[in-house]
């Protein structure tokens, strides 16, 4: 099968999308952060569904160092101080924080509200000429 391919480095990932190997691009979080604020140009990413998403943490069973990690991350998470990191971090770029949003808005669908309005329109317009027709 042909459909995976593995791309070794991140920075060989915009030659594979280009030449065509690749159309989608399967990345741990942090990678998947990384690469977009490289690329924002170029490249954009789906929007993830649990915020926890990515790297996670190993520990022996019985170890009372997974209940203080937990706790920890629970806590920062709760200040706020996991998302002051992930700001500094992850933040977009100059270049990035300048380009066009893509997300959906009524002004992407005055088509097709002017399509339905119409065929409403009409179809109450036939409907109401055929009522006064029949009485």
């Amino acid at each position: 099968m042909d459909f995976i391919r593995n791309v070794s480095n991140e920075y060989q990932y915009p030659r594979e999308f280009q030449s065509g190997h690749i159309s989608a691009a399967l990345l741990e979080l942090p990678y998947a952060n990384v690469f977009i604020n490289l690329f924002c140009k170029n490249y954009t990413a789906t929007q993830l569904l649990s915020r926890y998403g990515g790297l996670g943490f190993a520990f022996q069973k019985g170890s009372p160092l997974a209940a203080d990690v937990s706790e920890a991350i629970l806590t920062i998470s709760e200040n706020g101080i996991l998302k002051a990191i992930e700001d500094k971090w992850f933040s977009c770029s100059a270049e990035c924080s300048s380009t066009d949003n893509d997300e959906p808005s009524l002004r992407n669908f005055w088509a097709l509200y002017l399509i339905c309005g119409a065929t409403s329109t009409l179809c109450f317009l036939l409907f109401f000429l055929r009522l006064l027709i029949n009485f």
